[in-house]
């Protein structure tokens, strides 16, 4: 029994055991990896008379639509959207999820993106079955094969509609066969037709088909690809709702509805405006946030720091930054960085001294501002025992203004010593000539923000001296002096670059990939020659950040614009190039 499961689900290439998708790109541990047309001959042929990926960077304006490309792509989903496909598509919210593995061990990383840790191994796979075995246990079998007691003849009947749904497009002939031939096959050796049709949907789950989505596309004529669209439903699906498409969706990939772009802008806007988006982008907060580190934090001397306060944090910032991004009055980059609110629960009136009315922390000090004011933010970018204005200053560098700190050594956290501030500490520790071209930046962020202490909470005096804020900001080529928290706050709401970077947080957890465009490296004169596809996701994030500081810094603008751009549906070929810039 076990062994005619195994050969139908290699023949439905199941997520484990092969190196190739049929007929579609491979998808191993290998071969996960996004690819990039720098190295290929080939790749220049998609922009017009361009014949080199040399001519197709010399011909590249990103103003003109023809040239804007994206990459092919195998996406697996997130270990979120597996399980609301399987809400949707089983109607089950009880089903064992339990053995995933996590999808964020690394820094700067969306549970969305392509990257080694995230690919299928053996770990993961385990994950996959024991999750395969808890749904097929608990299916309504009656409603998914209500002709069951007419055998093989009820699967073939009822599979291509099933499988439309978990597999996210139409099956094919052969798909439906193999199915079939595992029931009848199981009933052979001895199962129930009920337990063979139950192994017969652990057979589509853990197919390559239900865990992995296509953004493939179709070879065009000018050796480019175009997404199907089935592909676009999906992946306007995924993207915007983290779920699978719905039946409006499916019945406009049914109908090649999704083909013409600014059919594809308006579907984007329509389904921006749908509640299902507020509560997707909620984990784009929360990731982009590193909201996962509040979690872990431990404090000395802070009863009032519990668990319970810690998930509150969590969910301060989560729902933050989806409420700003929604918001139907000031939904704006300049909101998240310097509204004069949060929406923390009551339990966290200690930690801001202000009370929730109806939800919402009204900010009562005017050096707290925005998402960077929160406590969750503050607390658990510090030590066990004081501020850390090394890891705040570097976290604002790297995730709202996409600096990148290269080659900087790492050093160990000093201690706290009485009768020094977390100031004093701090420089002392970072004094050496050697550090200055990374810490002048960083220290000018993080001092900015000292007074906050290691629990979020807002002081004036640190270990009996004055908070003093005193340094400048290098944004946009301008150095902007800065004598408060909130003159950083208002610099960065305002700037281009903390614009443009948030823009590149969202291509990263839509597009599942770092952007090969390089990021500012503190101290570099010269920026880097960019390859192909660098010069392209260059145009498509410039692209999407004019137009969101056109509509006044709109955050939802610059998610449709990427998703409206050719380069969303239009896809090249390549290889892989070693290393983002």
């Amino acid at each position: 029994m076990r062994l005619l499961l195994c050969v139908i689900l290699s023949t439905l290439c199941i997520a484990s055991s092969c190196s190739k998708a049929p007929k579609r790109v491979g998808f191993s541990q290998s071969d996960d990896s996004v690819p990039d047309p720098s190295a290929d001959p080939d790749a220049g042929a998609a922009i017009k008379n361009a014949q080199t990926a040399g001519d197709y960077i010399a011909n590249l304006r990103c103003d003109a639509p023809e040239t804007l490309r994206g990459l092919r792509a195998w996406r697996r989903l997130s270990n979120i959207e597996v399980q609301n496909t399987v809400v949707d598509i089983f109607q089950l919210s009880d089903v064992d999820f339990s053995q995933f593995p996590p999808d964020l061990p690394k820094k700067e990383i969306f549970d969305t993106m392509n990257i080694e840790s995230n690919y299928i191994g053996d770990s993961r796979f385990a994950g996959y079955e024991n999750f395969a075995k808890s749904l097929m246990s608990k299916v309504n079998i009656t409603v998914l094969f209500p002709c069951l007691k007419d055998g093989a003849a009820c699967l073939s009947k009822q599979l291509p509609a099933l499988l439309q749904n978990a597999w996210r497009r139409p099956s094919v002939a052969s798909e439906v066969t193999d199915l079939t031939t595992l029931y009848t096959g199981l009933l052979a050796d001895g199962l129930s037709a009920e337990n063979a049709a139950r192994s017969t949907i652990e057979a589509i789950v853990l197919s390559h088909n239900f865990l992995y989505r296509s953004e493939l596309g179709v070879l065009q004529p000018d050796n480019s690809f175009v997404l199907t669209d089935w592909e676009m439903a999906s992946a306007l699906s995924y993207i915007l709702w983290r779920r699978p498409p719905n039946a409006e969706l499916r019945k406009m990939a049914a109908t090649n509805a999704l083909e013409d772009p600014e059919a594809i802008k308006a579907v984007a806007e329509k389904m921006m405006a749908d509640p299902l988006a507020k509560a997707a982008w909620k984990d784009f907060g929360g990731q982009w946030l590193d909201t996962a580190r509040i979690t872990s934090s431990t404090k000395k001397n802070a009863p009032d720091f519990t668990a319970d306060v810690k998930a509150k944090m969590v969910a301060e910032t989560r729902d933050f930054v989806s409420a700003v991004m929604f918001d139907p009055i000031a939904p704006t980059f300049k909101t998240l960085m310097t509204a004069d609110y949060t929406p923390a629960d009551a339990v966290l009136d200690t930690f801001y001294n202000s009370k929730s009315v109806s939800g919402k922390t009204a900010y009562v000090q005017p050096e707290r501002r925005g998402v960077l004011g929160q406590a969750g933010f503050l607390s658990s970018h510090s030590t066990d025992e004081m501020s850390n204005p090394i890891l705040r200053g570097a976290f604002i560098g790297e995730r709202i203004l996409c600096m990148d700190f290269k080659g900087a050594p790492p050093t160990p956290t000093p201690v706290k010593v009485a009768g020094l501030s977390s100031k004093a500490i701090f420089k002392a520790h970072n004094s050496s000539p050697t550090c200055a071209g990374c810490h002048t930046t960083i220290d000018n962020l993080g001092f900015s923000l000292e007074n906050f202490d290691y629990l979020g909470k807002y002081r004036t005096i640190d270990e009996g001296q004055p908070v003093t804020v005193e340094g400048t900001l290098a944004v946009d080529g301008k150095n902007i002096p800065i004598t408060s928290p909130q003159q950083m706050l208002d610099a960065i709401a305002s700037s281009t670059t903390a614009q443009q970077c948030w823009v590149r947080e969202a291509f990263r957890y839509g597009f599942g990939r770092t952007e090969f465009y390089w990021r500012n490296i503190p101290g570099r004169t010269e920026q880097p020659a960019l390859s192909a596809q660098g010069s392209l996701d260059r145009c498509q994030i410039d692209n999407a950040t004019t137009a969101m500081i056109s509509k006044g810094g709109d955050l939802k603008t610059a998610i449709i614009e990427l998703i409206a751009s050719p380069g969303f549906r239009y896809r090249l070929k390549g290889v892989p190039e070693i290393q983002p810039l």
